[in-house]
């Protein structure tokens, strides 16, 4: 049987001729996977792309391009055959895009049961992760993420030489120094460039 699934809708502060064409390349998708973290084999081309993360291998096609409206994605190479859209669409507020995704997945009866929640959770975060990216604010992250920085991690203490010590070495907490660098770290709302690849590597689906 045939399962639909359809995103939230999410005003993302960037012009729809810019986003269309972020998407229209496959080979932006390779550029934000995190190199080190993740042990995948991509290859990817202009209008296909694959992964293999330890002997499982999903392949999707562009089946279909409307060039600034949607980008048709039919699955090549997978254990379940589905086919995404992702809509480009003007927005009401100038300068957005209303941007949305719908799924068609060919599953049975009892994996619709168990992982229709979990499908549509991942494409409304999607969504949501794509509109902080263009606000140029960080995604949502794990509670464990969002404590203090200088809670985040303790150590021994760290020898640094201070400013009026002549010398002497003065001993500081790493709570000190992560404390210290939460005030001097650099505002996270900067503009994001707008090239294709600038805008992948900051989306956050993450989509692989």
């Amino acid at each position: 049987m045939t399962a639909h699934y359809s995103s939230k809708h999410g005003q993302v502060a960037k012009q729809p001729e810019e986003l269309y064409m972020a998407f229209t390349d496959l080979r932006n998708f390779a550029q934000i996977v995190p190199q080190g973290q993740l042990e995948a084999d991509i290859q990817a081309g202009f209008d296909t792309l694959s992964v293999e993360v330890r002997g499982f291998k999903v392949s999707v096609r562009v089946d279909e391009r409307q060039p600034y409206r949607l980008i048709r994605l039919g699955s090549a190479e997978s254990p379940i055959e589905f086919v995404g859209v992702l809509h480009f669409e003007p927005s009401a507020i100038p300068g957005r895009t209303d941007f949305w995704i719908d799924l068609d997945a060919n599953i049975n009866f009892m994996m619709k049961t168990m992982l229709g929640g979990k499908v549509q959770e991942a494409l409304d975060k999607m969504v949501d992760g794509l509109v902080d990216a263009s606000e140029g604010r960080m995604p949502q992250m794990p509670d464990n993420f969002r404590r203090p920085c200088w809670r985040r991690r303790r150590s021994r203490s760290v020898s640094i030489r201070s400013r009026g010590s002549r010398g002497r070495k003065a001993r500081r907490s790493p709570g000190h120094l992560m404390a210290a660098s939460c005030r001097t770290a650099p505002s996270s709302r900067s503009t994001p460039s707008s090239t294709p690849a600038a805008i992948m590597s900051k989306i956050a689906p993450r989509c692989l």
